[in-house]
């Protein structure tokens, strides 16, 4: 029997008095979709409180519909302003608009795709009205759009957005928006300040953009859907986020995409595959590690792909695409390591024709798993060892064994696998002798090591370092330098930047002279 709205939750009006939530008594960070779907038809309100996420498995996604062929949809990834993302966002096809594309392809919507990140990343003051141009002319077909989906990477994109459909370039199709720019939130913002925005989705959006364009589509008015914002009444209502069974999703689409617009090159994708093509993929989400430092702070959930469906989603880009090369995007692949195992031996006897690139911990793996890795098409690994020094990597829960680091990194190299290192210089409270060890460290393991990246620290607001401070010795600062940390019998944040500085110089010097890239 469906849960009266008293037991789940209280009414929480905001200020303005234009949107209602509802706050949560605090027991569990998932719901699981049934409940939320039998909650939102029980209550005349249908509000959900944001702090939850919805569990969504494969059978919840909506079935294929006939009309869907005549439901044609326009996704659309918005430019970033300058100096927000970095080289990467031109390299290649971006993961997001993949897995959305196929699950809107999978139902039977014809989706054109328009990426302007690439497109317009050497305009500067006409990206407007190129960008206005570029969308009227791909939807002046037999068949328009009749939902404009658009992508914000960043808060510049979003504004972007905003300008975009004051100039009425989406005629008479619903709009949509959604992407990591509106951060944890945002949903409501974005509708209050444009009136010609109908929906935004926060969080991921898989099921969410396929349910929503079912149901309009068959000329519903959409409800239970995880993640949207929309008006109603002369309110806007927000459902709680998804989180997403990645048995969901559709086998990548690649058909839609302009490979001719992507340039190859920069970070970790032309660290590994130079100047070839290569497209993006993940299979593992989510981490088990705590890392004080880290500003990811999703939990300890790790989501990971049936065996046989990544097997299934490699021979099709393999046979139907013509993908050799793939970045592959997974918090860690030996997240799971009995996963990776089963992964590993469902692989190995179809020998594909792939290259592919990862990011590991070093722990946890054997000698055997990493010749394994390297027969089935891995062969680079960027592993996170962030500090030479076992105190700072303790006090910072990194949770390795540096003596067991270094031999997994020597069992890589030896298995044929390139290894990249990434350190973070300036931790709180590293001083001169964990600096030393960190050099020693890297002077030892040279002969393992293929590239260095040296980062400088970053204090993140999302990072448990921050959020917690003073439990690491860390006093909180704010102010006119945009915050900081001075540590408690250490020292102040204006010294501390100088000391990050000098961290950082001198390992990258190291790195440079053991011939490990530039170091930077």
């Amino acid at each position: 029997m469906p849960k009266p709205l008293a037991a789940l939750g209280r009414l929480a009006p905001r200020a303005d008095a234009s949107t209602i939530e509802v706050e949560h008594l605090r027991r569990s960070d998932r719901l699981d979709y049934d409940s939320y779907a039998r909650w939102v038809a029980d209550s005349h309100l249908w509000h959900t409180p944001r702090p939850r996420r919805v569990m969504v498995e494969r059978n919840h996604m909506p079935a294929p519909v006939a009309v869907a062929a005549e439901f044609p949809v326009q996704l659309i990834r918005l430019p970033a302003e300058p100096g927000e993302l970095d080289a990467t966002a031109l390299c290649f096809p971006p993961l997001s608009l993949i897995r959305l594309s196929s699950q809107l392809s999978d139902r039977g919507h014809p989706v054109q795709i328009l990426d302007l990140q690439p497109e317009l990343a050497d305009l500067n003051g006409e990206r407007l009205g190129h960008a206005a141009e570029r969308i009227i002319v791909a939807s002046a077909s037999a068949s328009p759009p009749r939902l404009l989906g658009l992508s914000a990477e960043t808060p510049g994109a979003i504004a972007f957005a905003r300008q975009l459909l004051q100039r009425g370039v989406q005629g008479s199709a619903h709009t949509v928006l959604g992407g990591r720019g509106l951060g944890g939130g945002g949903g409501v913002d974005a509708l209050e300040a444009c009136h010609s925005l109908d929906f935004v989705i926060e969080g991921e959006g898989e099921l969410p953009l396929a349910a929503l364009a079912t149901a309009l589509a068959l000329g519903h008015e959409p409800r239970a859907i995880p993640g949207l914002c929309q008006r109603s009444g002369g309110r806007v209502i927000r459902q709680p986020g998804a989180w997403h069974d990645m048995e969901l999703y559709a086998p990548p689409d690649l058909a839609g995409f302009d490979s001719s617009i992507y340039r190859g090159g920069g970070g970790q994708g032309r660290l590994a595959f130079g100047d070839e093509p290569f497209v993006p993929y993940m299979f593992v989400e989510g981490c088990p590690y705590r890392c004080a430092f880290c500003g990811d702070r999703g939990g300890a959930l790790v989501r990971t792909r049936r065996p046989d469906l990544v097997l299934r989603d490699w021979e099709q880009m393999v046979d139907r695409h013509d993908v050799r090369n793939l970045l592959v995007l997974n918090t860690l692949v030996n997240a799971n390591p009995p996963y990776l195992r089963e992964l590993l031996r469902v692989l190995l006897p179809r020998g594909l024709p792939l290259r592919w690139a990862d990011s590991a911990k070093a722990h946890q793996l054997e000698f055997e798993d990493l010749k394994a890795l390297r027969q089935v098409g891995c062969f680079m690994l960027t592993w996170g060892i962030d500090t030479g020094s076992q105190r700072l990597s303790k006090l910072v829960h990194k949770g390795i064994d540096l003596d067991e680091a270094a031999q997994i990194l020597r069992w890589s190299h030896r298995a044929g696998i390139r290894n990249v290192v990434n350190l973070i210089q300036g931790l709180p409270h590293e001083n001169d002798a964990d600096i030393a060890s960190t050099e020693a460290w890297l002077r030892r393991n040279a002969a393992s090591i293929w590239r260095v990246n040296v980062h400088c620290y970053r204090f993140l607001p999302s990072s448990q370092l921050y959020q917690e401070s003073a439990r690491y010795g860390l006093r909180r600062r704010s102010g006119e330098d945009g915050g900081g940390f001075d540590e408690v019998g250490g020292l102040r944040w204006q010294d501390k930047l100088v000391q990050i500085d000098r961290s950082h110089e001198r390992v990258a010097r190291v790195a440079c002279e053991l011939g490990l890239g530039d170091g930077v």
